[in-house]
């Protein structure tokens, strides 16, 4: 099975200084920024990686180097929902692709196990899967290919979760016993909380 991983990195962070992606932050291999240790984390998982960048696009990329990828370019300033897509679409392309790995830039960590058994869960069940830790809702989310393809022929006019709450049947919450898939990293004391609670896999 083909896992291709789609990092959405392109927005400008304005709540954590316009700085969010280069944000210090431990990683698998050491000292790493929020978007190098996302990137490591769900590469485990994937065959390929593609980043959708865009605010401060030299300087991320400098952070992943010498990390192997494809990028593509995002307006900064609209909604996620077009980096979601734009990502997507250019998932779509890779030939053989079973399954998208979505993946949000600040949220820096998750465990193996817990990428296996969502990929595994969206495969079988033929739908978007995505982790939920004691009642909480979490990233990443895996969609099989025959869901995006769906989902990419839609604008998104409210986002990705107003498309998937307007049809239930499409998404199911897997139960985790990881609680790094609600590390989700906004603001400074998001930052601070997260760094009082984190445990890098």
């Amino acid at each position: 099975m083909s896992v291709i991983g789609v990092l959405i990195a392109a927005g400008r962070g304005r709540r954590l200084d316009g700085n969010k992606q280069l944000t210090p932050w431990p990683s698998v291999h050491g000292n790493g920024t929020l978007i190098s240790s996302a990137f490591d984390h769900i590469s485990v998982a994937c065959d390929e990686i593609i980043v959708v960048l865009g605010h401060r696009q030299v300087e991320v990329e400098d952070a992943l180097r010498p990390r192997v990828y494809a990028t593509i370019h995002a307006d900064p300033d609209a909604d996620m929902s077009h980096s979601i897509l734009a990502g997507m679409e250019f998932a779509l392309r890779v030939e053989d692709v079973d399954c998208i790995l979505l993946q949000l830039g600040d949220h820096p960590q998750v465990a193996p196990s817990t990428l296996e058994c969502l990929i595994r869960s969206a495969q079988s069940m033929n739908m978007a899967v995505a982790p939920r830790y004691q009642g909480q809702h979490g990233h990443p989310i895996a969609i099989p290919t025959s869901l995006a393809r769906e989902i990419t022929s839609s604008d998104l006019p409210h986002g990705l979760a107003d498309w998937f709450r307007s049809d239930p049947s499409r998404r199911q919450f897997i139960d985790v016993d990881d609680p790094s898939v609600l590390i989700d990293i906004d603001t400074p004391d998001d930052l601070a909380e997260a760094s009082r609670a984190v445990s890098v896999f």
